[in-house]
């Protein structure tokens, strides 16, 4: 969606993916044809936000399980607010009621 998105590559570690994510409020692990994403997306564009987007359609599977290990959820989307873990959809909706 837009030019915030890229592929997240077999040489990528979801440390170094985050911490590089310092210049973005809200960054998301997302697939393109997951309507939970898509709904994240809208949501944060909606609100004028613009998150640093990662697609997971050609992530490798060590990539995918330490997110699934790290946030004990088992599909995208995967949302960090300021470098930490908020949580999917759902917190995302929750946080953006209480902050905007």
């Amino acid at each position: 969606m837009g030019n915030c998105a890229e592929c997240v590559s077999s040489k990528d570690s979801l440390v170094n993916l985050v911490a590089e994510s310092r210049n973005f409020e809200y960054f998301l692990f997302t697939k393109s044809n997951c309507p939970e994403s898509i709904k994240a997306r809208t949501m944060l564009f909606t609100k004028g936000k613009m998150p640093k987007i990662m697609e997971l359609h050609r992530a490798d599977d060590k990539l995918k399980n330490a997110l699934i290990q790290m946030t004990k959820k088992d599909k995208p989307p995967y949302i960090f607010y300021n470098r930490e873990y908020l949580g999917g959809v759902e917190e995302l909706e929750s946080h953006l009621k209480k902050t905007t």
